[in-house]
């Protein structure tokens, strides 16, 4: 992405939640596109991406409807009777899910059936993002669809209810299984690692744990093709497909790739096991995904995950690195 890109992506996504992604109770023709989870890390992504592509939507704040009352969102369904509802809402905290567990459950599945049984009702479109954390990860090559499911922590079973609920309701959808997602509107494990680097900080990072690191702003832009898709009347098989960064890597794997674009030492990352972490949630141990049906079904191709990474820390840094140490002008 260019310096211009990168502003014109950061000032869109200032302004998400402004302007094509409302806040605002809509009328008439307004709400063809409904976005649950807009004020989050890919609610905003999504705000922004469909800012630059001229798509109006409306994602509801808190105060004008409980996502997790399911009355609540069933009338606002029907009464907006949206053509399209994203569902990006989610409980993402997988150590705190173990312990707040109705609370997650209520969100990552409660939020999903209710949202599909209304969307059903409609005859809408649901797309509604899913995640990596489904499997249990004693696969040694990419997952896919079709892969048997099998979560290892509260997180990736409510996840997985939340799936089987969408495909139960009979609404047509997308359910689109992503991977660590990472983007610059909020603190993730990319800007954690660039801000250490860009120090000259030694950054400890897991290297026998692998999944496909995802760009949300790619997510995002891939959601905002799908929409188009569909408001132009084209077909959109319902089905569920994988959408993350092309490849499989390790938190070291990212933290040197981010050593090498802003010209950091290597020798600062220092690869550790997992199992010494004080995780109250089991991770997968590898969780790649395999991105070949969306690209076949939907069109949709992921760039390699080292893309992702390039595109998060442009925007993290305006675009502008330094030489020398590293650190970010």
């Amino acid at each position: 992405m260019t310096v211009h890109g990168i502003e014109a992506r950061q000032r869109a996504q200032t302004a998400a939640g402004k302007d094509r992604c409302r806040t605002g109770l809509p009328t008439g023709s307004e709400a063809g596109v409904l976005v649950l989870g807009g004020s989050g890390l890919l609610g905003r992504a999504l705000g922004a991406a469909y800012d630059m592509a001229g798509i109006w939507a409306f994602a509801p704040p808190r105060p004008v409807v409980d996502a997790t009352d399911a009355a609540a969102l069933a009338t606002m369904v029907e009464a907006l009777r949206p053509a399209i509802v994203v569902n990006a809402a989610a409980f993402t905290g997988v150590d705190a899910a173990e312990e707040h567990r109705e609370a997650c459950r209520a969100v990552n599945a409660g939020i999903a059936a209710s949202l599909a049984d209304a969307v059903a009702g409609i005859e809408g479109t649901l797309i509604h993002i899913s995640t990596d954390f489904v499997f249990d990860g004693e696969a040694n090559r990419p997952y896919h669809e079709y892969d048997a499911v099998a979560p290892v922590n509260w997180y990736g079973a409510t996840k997985e209810e939340g799936e089987r609920a969408v495909r139960a309701s009979g609404c047509r959808h997308v359910i689109l299984r992503t991977a660590w997602l990472h983007g610059s509107a909020r603190r993730s494990f990319v800007s954690a690692f660039l801000d250490r680097l860009a120090a000259g900080e030694r950054v400890d990072a897991v290297s026998d744990r692998v999944a496909s690191p995802t760009s949300v702003d790619e997510l995002a832009d891939a959601i905002t093709a799908l929409t188009a898709r569909l408001r132009a009347g084209r077909p959109v098989p319902s089905g569920t497909y994988h959408f993350a960064g092309k490849g499989g890597a390790t938190p070291r794997d990212i933290a040197l790739e981010i050593a090498a674009i802003c010209r950091a030492d290597p020798r600062l990352v220092n690869g550790v096991s997992a199992a010494g972490r004080d995780e109250p949630a089991r991770r997968p141990r590898y969780a790649a995904l395999d991105t070949g049906l969306a690209r076949a079904r939907l069109g949709l191709e992921p760039r390699p995950w080292q893309d992702g990474v390039r595109r998060t820390v442009g925007l993290l840094s305006g675009g502008l690195l330094s030489g020398g140490n590293g650190r970010r002008a």
